[in-house]
């Protein structure tokens, strides 16, 4: 596979034919090897040398023999930084890292462009860390949204400056590829992670079920259920469940959510049931931040009667959602995590996108400062992320944990209080704070005599992180 072109408009990455090769943009090295003829009879041969001199070491020395010869013949490919996963945490890291002259491969079990399960909202701070065109992806914006508890009477707000735009994932993610091959990354598809392991010298090394690749750093940014973390012993077993479908809307529902989101909370407990508008389809789910998840599938049957969607043709699929906004570690040795293998969703909204791209900036520029160095202590990286993420997302579950444990008295207090509503989706647009929203709440909590427990303590005057 390779990138062929350019420009954003004839750029792809798509399977050689046989007896092609791609070479990167940067370097002019082979982006992907595969199947060059005019090596095979030379690799054939050499196999062969191999398969007999090792043979006959064996027969004279013994296996032990046998095994170091095997040692010294076999060649693993070797990176100054190994990103497992082609998200939008690992495209990210893997372009910046290649614009900064690091070579880096981007590995992944899939092809792309793959589907990915998503609603596929790209909020106001996604759009400031993208730095490249990526609006001919929009299928729609969002102007209204719809606020109900457990399919009440909704609550509406409207802007006429979208809150944020809809994508689908398979084709967003894989814009984001093609500019980190374009800016001389490299990608291996079809490269499942199997397992990560430090050697004695340093090195990492990455086994995938096509061999094994070798690298002074390694990015996990393969999701939440990432080998990367299990491997590294980061693995944080916090997280939710969604259920999500691509659903085939009538004419007359395709027309009602052309520029409109529906969101239903409660239902399921800590959590919440959402429609996003996309072209010619609606992304309908439902998912739930609590680890008593066992009725979710009973959750998303009642939203999908409740809100007329079922019995229409869809495509089900389920998928962890990490909890963020709390601190763990998120680096061990050279090996590092990114976007939601690194836990970094909102715990509020359930969004990701923003926080990965962002990660993987802030990842690239620290392997590519350690291995100018030779020194890789990640602690700065770990102190980064706290302070422009986690802090933020610690403010975001502070909300998140009052809001899902009384739903009712949010929604009550949206009706007595609209600016409240109003005031986070300009969260949403990218126009105020976490912080900001806090200091807000704090003093409608007090208003109207709310979460009295809280008064002088923490909601008045203490930020949550």
């Amino acid at each position: 596979m390779r990138c062929a072109g350019r420009s954003p408009s004839s750029t792809s990455i798509e399977a050689f034919p046989s007896g092609a090769s791609g070479t990167s943009p940067r370097t002019g090295a082979p982006l992907f090897a595969i199947g060059r003829p005019h090596t095979c009879g030379a690799l054939f041969f050499l196999a062969l040398l191999c398969a007999l001199i090792g043979a006959h070491i064996q027969a004279t020395f013994g296996k032990t023999g046998a095994d170091r010869l095997k040692g010294v013949i076999e060649l693993v490919r070797t990176y100054d930084c190994i990103i497992a996963g082609a998200g939008p945490a690992g495209s990210t890291a893997l372009r910046q890292l290649a614009l900064l002259g690091v070579k880096a491969v981007a590995v992944d079990k899939a092809v792309f462009p793959r589907h990915k399960p998503c609603g596929g909202a790209i909020s106001a701070l996604t759009s400031r860390e993208l730095d490249f065109d990526w609006r001919d992806l929009v299928e729609a914006s969002l102007h209204t949204v719809e606020l109900a508890h457990k399919y009440s009477h909704p609550l509406l707000c409207k802007s006429d400056q979208p809150f944020a735009h809809f994508v689908m994932r398979e084709r967003f993610d894989y814009r984001l590829l093609e500019k980190a091959v374009e800016a001389g990354g490299e990608f291996l598809p079809g490269h499942a992670v199997t397992g990560v392991e430090r050697e004695e010298d340093g090195w990492v090394i990455v086994h995938t079920t096509r061999g094994d690749l070798k690298a002074r750093v390694v990015i996990g940014a393969d999701g939440a259920n990432g080998e990367v973390a299990h491997s590294a012993g980061l693995f944080n077993f916090e997280r939710g469940i969604a259920i999500e479908a691509e659903v085939e809307p009538t004419d007359e529902l395709a027309r009602a959510y052309r520029d409109k989101v529906y969101l239903s909370y409660a239902d399921p407990p800590w959590g919440y049931g959402w429609i996003f508008p996309k072209s010619g389809r609606l992304s309908v789910g439902v998912g739930t931040f609590s680890r008593r998840r066992g009725a979710i599938k009973d959750a998303f049957e009642r939203f999908l009667e409740q809100t007329g969607l079922a019995g229409l043709p869809m495509q089900v699929y389920g998928h962890p959602i990490p909890t963020g906004g709390t601190r763990r570690r998120i680096w061990k040795d050279r090996i590092l995590l990114v976007g939601d293998a690194a836990g970094l969703n909102d715990p509020l909204s359930g969004e990701g996108i923003a926080h990965a791209v962002l990660s993987g900036k802030i990842a690239a520029k620290h392997v590519a400062d350690a291995l100018d160095r030779g020194e890789f202590d990640f602690s700065g990286y770990q102190v980064e992320i706290d302070e422009r993420i986690v802090s933020e997302l610690a403010r975001a579950a502070w909300i998140a944990e009052k809001l899902y444990t009384f739903p009712r008295l949010f929604f009550w207090l949206f009706e007595k209080s609209p600016e409240t509503l109003a005031l986070y989706f300009r969260l949403v647009r990218g126009e105020i704070s976490y912080a900001d929203l806090i200091d807000h709440l704090a003093g409608q909590f007090v208003r109207f005599n709310l979460f009295r427990e809280e008064r002088g303590g923490r909601a008045a005057s203490q930020k949550p992180y």
